[in-house]
């Protein structure tokens, strides 16, 4: 790509008879070419967002969730829960999103909230939901007990084993930065330790 537009512009110009391509210039081109061919930038991108992302249990359609998400009002700011039916899940990455459906006061209310928001505190699973498709939209048209999704009760081997990961991997975050916290403060207290020597020899030999 790169090099199609240096051939353009000195097409343009009238200098292609004199323009050698440098050998480092069309090296890091391929390597370009190449990983653009290969979608490996686009996933280099979305680790690094990933990777100080909340943890987020595993739900999906048909499950019954309680959002807790952080309402700011002026200078104050507190935490309203929505309690719902997960309708559908979209998006991929840093950019899912999930819809939850609720009845108020025989209303049907509906919101999408991004997986890894900030806003969005906490994600607690109340009850799992056997369906068979990845869209609800057909809940929209239905009222009462015709709209209760029946409880699911075969295959949940793989999200227990989801749960005990994700828990686990909370816990060792949490020991990762005390154990940088604990290291940082050590080598405060040494840098602190060799400054006082330091600043302790420097007046003895004023003395």
């Amino acid at each position: 790509m790169l090099l199609l537009v240096h051939y353009l512009l000195l097409c343009l110009t009238g200098l292609t008879g004199a323009f050698v391509v440098p050998v480092e210039t069309r090296a890091s081109s391929s390597c370009l070419e190449a990983r653009l061919r290969t979608g490996t930038i686009m996933d280099e991108f979305r680790a690094k967002q990933l990777a100080n992302v909340p943890s987020r249990p595993f739900f999906q359609a048909g499950d019954t969730v309680e959002v807790a998400c952080e309402i700011v009002e002026g200078a104050s700011t507190r935490v309203q829960k929505f309690v719902g039916v997960v309708i559908k899940r979209s998006g991929e990455g840093f950019t899912k999103t999930f819809s939850v459906r609720k009845i108020s006061s025989g209303i049907g209310v509906e919101r999408t909230f991004p997986l890894y928001a900030p806003f969005v505190k906490d994600i607690v699973v109340t009850r799992r939901g056997s369906v068979r498709r990845a869209k609800l939209y057909y809940l929209r048209d239905l009222t009462g007990k015709s709209a209760r999704i029946k409880e699911k009760t075969r295959g949940l081997n793989f999200i227990l084993k989801f749960e005990e990961e994700r828990k686990q991997k909370i816990i060792d975050d949490k020991l990762a930065l005390e154990a940088k916290a604990e290291a940082e403060a050590a080598a405060a207290a040494a840098e602190a330790a060799a400054a006082e020597a330091e600043n302790t020899k420097e007046e003895e030999e004023t003395a």
